[in-house]
């Protein structure tokens, strides 16, 4: 099979050798994953919400290969973190602080990114336990529990 010919398995979970989702289809997927994004955000949250920047990030967060479910825990855990330093600096300062979103998309990446997995590797990832799915060879494997934690890399799947 070449790069470019998908094989049935593959045109059965909508992806290719190339690329595992359409453009269109991964684009759809992000709008919305942006509106549950938007979701984690409460009524009197100290971090500004942008649906631009947060579409973005979850288009780049998908495209990377990354799990939805771990890019919704990822982004919780960096909102509570900066929301929480918002409310330390509006106790020092005596005014109410709001930070923009993206100082919580960039710690959302960072934590994203702390699996100490390439873009191509947890894409072919991925796809290898979709084609073991639709090739009927069981459950998707897990490399293991993904965390969010200050640390080194972790070479997991869901943030904590």
């Amino acid at each position: 099979m070449q790069p470019s010919d998908p094989s049935d398995a593959e045109r059965q979970i909508g992806g290719s050798a190339k690329w595992p989702l359409s453009s269109h289809r991964i684009q759809r997927r992000a709008a919305v994953l942006a509106q549950e994004l938007e979701g984690l955000h409460w009524d009197n949250c100290k971090v500004i919400y942008q649906r631009g920047l947060t579409f973005a990030f979850a288009l780049g967060a998908l495209r990377d290969g990354h799990d939805a479910k771990v890019i919704v825990k990822c982004y919780d855990r960096a909102l509570h973190e900066c929301h929480a330093f918002a409310t330390d600096r509006t106790a020092h300062l005596g005014h109410v602080c709001r930070f923009e979103l993206s100082s919580t998309v960039s710690r959302a990446r960072k934590h994203l990114n702390r699996d100490g997995l390439t873009p191509a590797q947890r894409v072919r990832r991925w796809r290898e336990q979709k084609l073991n799915v639709a090739n009927g060879a069981g459950s998707r494997e897990k490399s293991g529990p993904v965390t969010c934690e200050a640390g080194g890399p972790r070479l997991s799947q869901s943030c904590s």
